[in-house]
């Protein structure tokens, strides 16, 4: 016997003491007599009839008339608390994907404005002239070998120059992110542990001169891939998987920059609770768009950068994720800090060096997550500030070529995580 809200499937529900079979309904009079014990976390399922799964029992669905949702029972909390994170758990995978183009984003700015476009010279990333050698000078004329004029080159028409470094470019970065959360929420477990890589892969132009011979522009496209792996306290399970595409672009100016990206992430997600596999789908979309501006130090060989940036994830579930329960939701997330760079060498290689300090909160987050009516859902990391910090290694190889790798440390309360990427990058 169990303390129950009933009624009638579609019908008001009462509390009252009530029998319940092992789908946790009843019957009266051979019509069905839908319940909800009381306590349970809800999983509405917009489905007329029995739950298929023994882990559920049905309730009226409040939005749609003789519409049945589900509950789950009380042994399987750990359920609802999965499907409580899902939300939060798809989107961490969609910004770890965001954070690896930012961290792009950053190596082209900076390849642009250490190259000095203002002063002239050819950015970082560009081709090296080929034609100017220690021996033919800044002009592109040999020395003079000769006493004689007329044996001379000097009087010979020089070299013509190679075309001019196209702006094109591609690159690739793989990425790697671990974090892990602990704690309890109303009894339950709420702790969980992730793990996702991936790979991005992009393709970009850069235009100079645009209003002046100190700005650039890059306008870009991109496709990556993710698997994401979660364990959660009770020990439920999801994998999270899918491609992604998407454009960029990013303005230089002098020291100031600002950059914007979209990306929209086709993923899936095979989760198992309590001996029950689910599978669902769903479609995030992220607009990322962040304000920059360096400053030179110590006649130029260090700089610090100021930054501030937005970013917005809109989750939409397929119908199998609705038809769990899982609603529709939005994020918005903003963030501020520094980095700070400095140039040096390694085996006569250029390098230059950066470490940013930032810290972003989730402002507003809604939906994205179970729809419960009886129980209370587990929180979300709105209003949650983390730490974050990235350093990072940049190489400049010649000839067009850069690399780079970077490690992160962030964290919060009861949660930690880390994070390790290495790009390459080509320019011709």
């Amino acid at each position: 016997m169990h303390l129950v809200k009933y009624g009638m499937a579609g019908g008001p529900l009462k509390k009252g003491l009530m029998f319940v079979d092992h789908r946790g309904a009843a019957l009266v009079g051979g019509a069905l007599l839908v319940v909800a014990v009381l306590g349970e976390s809800v999983v509405p399922a917009r489905a007329v009839g029995i739950c298929g799964n023994n882990n559920f029992v049905p309730v009226p669905d409040p939005n749609a008339t003789g519409g049945v949702n589900c509950v789950l029972q009380g042994s399987n909390n750990g359920n609802a608390s999965q499907l409580s994170n899902l939300g939060s758990i798809v989107n961490g995978v969609s910004q770890t994907g965001i954070s690896a183009v930012q961290s792009q984003l950053q190596t082209i700015r900076d390849q642009i404005q250490q190259g000095g476009i203002g002063a002239g010279r050819i950015p970082l990333g560009y081709a090296s002239d080929p034609w100017l050698s220690d021996e033919q000078g800044t002009l592109g004329y040999a020395n003079d070998q000769s006493a004689n004029a007329k044996a001379s080159q000097i009087f010979q028409k020089a070299p013509p120059k190679p075309p001019q470094p196209s702006g094109w470019a591609v690159w690739g970065q793989a990425f790697g992110d671990y974090e892990t959360r602990s704690g309890t929420f109303a009894g339950v477990g709420i702790g969980r542990n992730t793990s996702t890589g991936g790979f991005i892969l992009g393709l970009d132009k850069t235009v100079t001169n645009l209003t002046s011979a100190s700005d650039a522009l890059v306008v870009g496209i991109l496709a990556n891939g993710f698997d994401s792996n979660t364990i959660n306290a009770g020990g439920s399970t999801a994998r999270v998987t899918g491609p992604s595409v998407g454009a960029y672009a990013t303005y230089v100016n002098g020291g100031f920059s600002t950059d914007l990206t979209f990306k929209v992430d086709f993923l899936s997600v095979d989760s198992e609770a309590g001996g029950a596999s689910t599978q669902i789908g769903l479609t995030n979309y992220t607009t990322d768009f962040n304000l920059n501006k360096k400053i030179e130090i110590g006649g130029g060989r260090w700089w610090i950068e100021p930054t501030v940036g937005v970013s917005d994830t809109s989750t939409q579930w397929n119908s199998a994720g609705l038809a769990t329960g899982l609603t529709n939701g939005n994020d918005v997330r903003v963030r501020g800090g520094a980095r700070f760079g400095w140039s040096g060498s390694w085996n006569n290689v250029p390098v230059e060096y950066t470490v940013g300090t930032y810290a972003y909160d989730d402002v507003s987050i809604t939906g994205g997550t179970v729809a419960s009516a009886i129980a209370p859902l587990v929180p979300t990391d709105q209003g949650l500030v983390f730490g974050q910090v990235v350093s990072k290694a940049s190489f400049d190889w010649g000839k067009g070529l850069s690399s780079y790798v970077e490690a992160e440390l962030r964290g919060s309360t009861n949660i930690f995580g880390v994070a390790g990427r290495a790009g390459v990058r080509y320019q011709w």
